[in-house]
């Protein structure tokens, strides 16, 4: 009951002022989505001074969370969660990357070889590292509760610095392997199956999306696909 009253309490405020250009747009999605989408947001905001971005960086399940609970309303995930509230568009796929230290661009790399030189997680790295063990190393992979861990980092930006130290590998979206430097330092392991994540735009079903999401939708949409 109280999360209904607060849901109309917002569609009335929506209403009210609904424009284009000025208020709150709040949006869920993975760090890797960050990275690339977060430029363009900011020369938004920085054409319509009313407009107030919000971003946050999550796990697929929690972003879906948030939006059940209204308090988030467009997310970017790449695992639908089946649920009579949510709406999901898919918007295209990013590639997963095994990324290695240098110094093991001569090695044949093996799961024995990953166990040797230890995993470094991170919110997604599970997931991530799952789907490209099942797809290219299969051999002797018992399972994600059975890895080496050498360390995990929830910040974005400082996941691949222990793995250019030479401290351990990890798996990635391409786009965030790409924009690191020095990416010399780092070896992205040639894989025979390509893993790919579908991106879904999600949002809640016959909740009232403001004027001002439409630009964001769009852009999301050719970023991606361009991307």
């Amino acid at each position: 009951g109280h999360k209904r009253l607060e849901a109309e309490k917002h569609l009335f405020k929506e209403l009210q002022f609904d424009s284009p250009e000025k208020g709150e747009c709040r949006f869920g999605r993975s760090g890797s989505m960050a990275t690339l989408l977060y430029p363009y947001f900011i020369k938004r905001q920085k054409n319509y001074s009313e407009l107030i971005v919000n971003m946050e960086a999550a796990p697929n399940d929690l972003i879906l969370e948030k939006i059940i609970n209204n308090e988030l309303d467009i997310g970017i995930v790449t695992t639908p969660l089946q649920s009579a509230e949510l709406e999901y568009e898919s918007i295209g796929f990013e590639s997963l990357c095994l990324v290695l230290p240098k110094k093991y661009s001569k090695h044949k790399i093996t799961f024995s070889k990953l166990e040797e030189i230890g995993f470094i997680n991170h919110p997604d790295g599970l997931h991530y590292l799952d789907r490209v063990m099942n797809g290219n190393l299969k051999k002797n992979y018992r399972g994600i509760n059975k890895l080496k861990i050498k360390g995990r980092v929830n910040q974005i930006s400082q996941i691949l610095l222990p793995v250019a130290a030479g401290l351990g590998y990890t798996v990635l979206p391409e786009n965030m392997v790409k924009q690191f430097r020095p990416h010399s330092s780092l070896f992205v392991v040639p894989l025979n199956t390509t893993v790919k994540d579908e991106l879904f735009l999600v949002r809640k079903k016959h909740r009232f999306i403001a004027k001002r999401y439409e630009w964001f939708e769009i852009e999301i949409r050719r970023l991606i696909a361009d991307y």
